[in-house]
């Protein structure tokens, strides 16, 4: 049994659409990232096998537009960044670089997502799109496990720069020998 709401049918707990049906997409956006932020995998799975789009992006607290794939890292919900990832999602994440520049590779830097972060770069995640705040922030914890992951993948020239930088000033020869271990490609 269906109810019909603004076009779009209601099956209790999931929404559905047909995929040429453009005026369900804003609610589908919003109940994908809700999924991805609230660790609901099974939800996740099947909103976006009722059409909606892996990539889908909303407005979080304070008004930047963050990809499904940004709020499950943020959390830590592996399951769902899986979800997501086989699902189609870019591994850059849908949205990032709205948000000020800030990716979902940026936000598994801060919020210490060694396992999530390794699995977007391993899906095809851009680490040009990390800002020079994680590094520094790598610098400054010691996560020579991270920048590693972020080394490998390869860095952009100026962030390779002031991670260098950054090394330098705090004399962290640990983290120099990285650095010098995987230099950016150019």
């Amino acid at each position: 049994m269906f109810t019909v709401l603004s076009a779009c049918f209601v099956v209790p707990g999931i929404l559905e659409l047909r995929r040429y049906d453009i005026a369900c997409q804003p609610v589908l956006q919003k109940r994908v990232c809700e999924a991805a932020r609230d660790n609901q995998p099974e939800r996740l799975n099947k909103l976006i096998h009722a059409g909606a789009d892996p990539d889908s992006t909303m407005e979080d607290a304070n008004g930047n537009m963050l990809g499904a794939l940004t709020y499950a890292s943020i959390e830590g919900n592996e399951q769902c960044v899986e979800v997501l990832l086989k699902c189609g999602a870019s591994p850059s994440g849908a949205g990032d670089g709205t948000s000020g520049g800030t990716t979902a590779l940026d936000y598994v830097v801060l919020h210490n997502r060694i396992a999530i972060m390794a699995r977007l770069l391993n899906a095809g995640a851009n680490a040009h799109y990390v800002t020079w705040a994680s590094t520094d922030k790598l610098v400054l914890t010691h996560n020579y496990a991270m920048a590693e992951l972020l080394l490998k993948a390869g860095l952009d020239r100026l962030t390779y720069d002031s991670f260098m930088d950054m090394s330098s000033k705090s004399k962290d020869t640990r983290m120099l020998s990285l650095l010098k271990k995987y230099p950016p490609a150019d």
